[in-house]
């Protein structure tokens, strides 16, 4: 299994290097490792958490309709069942290749904005949001019959989710807005710059890998679906 993950993971990787995945993710961060160093420290602190929320949220959304979409057309992932490599793995290698991205984007801008940080609580928060949202993605793709169709549906479903997070300003039981993975993973990337309760992140952490492990169940019963109906599924 661990061998067949690795060279899909190879092969995910390579693709989306050859389809300017890769060059898109370093213009973006340049413009943000541009606007942070412009910005005052007080500001560019500020700032920088967002950033980082906003590279595993919206841009795997985004990467990830692209690369089902594009797979679907090819007539790839019809093909997968038939394959060696299950569902689970080619899951799998979706969401480690494109967090791979997003975890080496995030550590550049942190680095060149000069940012102090938690390198362990960084990383985590980086995985578990940018999984979540690669399958929340994976999901919306799966039934969608064009690339329009798709970015239709993910534009509303991205309003929905951010609402959440301005809970952050702070109101009497905003604390229960934590149970939103959006809200969990912009708290988390929020306690990574300016220190954190151990508990209220804890919380976080938790609700957060919930959510993944409830997303990758949903998922992985979708494309079996999906494969058993032969790329007809409507979802």
């Amino acid at each position: 299994m661990k061998s067949r993950i690795w060279a899909a993971f190879q092969l995910d990787a390579l693709f989306q290097f050859r389809s300017g995945f890769y060059a898109i993710y370093i213009i973006i961060s340049l413009i943000y490792i541009i606007i942070v160093n412009t910005l005052p420290t007080k500001w560019g602190a500020v700032a920088v958490p967002f950033m980082i929320f906003s590279d595993p949220s919206v841009l795997g959304f985004f990467f990830i309709g692209g690369l089902v979409m594009l797979e679907k057309g090819q007539g790839i992932l019809d093909l997968v069942s038939v394959t060696p490599l299950s569902e689970v793995e080619y899951l799998l290698s979706k969401i480690i290749s494109l967090n791979a991205i997003a975890l080496l984007a995030s550590l550049a801008i942190v680095i060149f904005t000069h940012q102090s940080f938690n390198l362990i609580l960084l990383i985590l928060s980086v995985i578990l949001s940018s999984s979540f949202f690669t399958m929340f993605g994976f999901s919306v793709a799966l039934s969608s019959h064009s690339i329009n169709q798709y970015f239709g549906k993910i534009i509303l479903l991205m309003l929905l989710i951010i609402i959440p997070v301005f809970s952050l300003i702070g109101f009497p039981f905003s604390q229960l807005f934590y149970i939103f993975p959006s809200t969990a993973s912009a708290k988390l990337m929020i306690d990574t710059f300016f220190g954190f309760q151990l508990l209220d992140t804890l919380v976080c952490l938790f609700i957060l890998l919930a959510w993944n492990c409830l997303i990758f169940i949903h998922v992985i019963k979708k494309f079996k679906s999906y494969a058993i109906a032969g790329g007809a599924e409507n979802g």
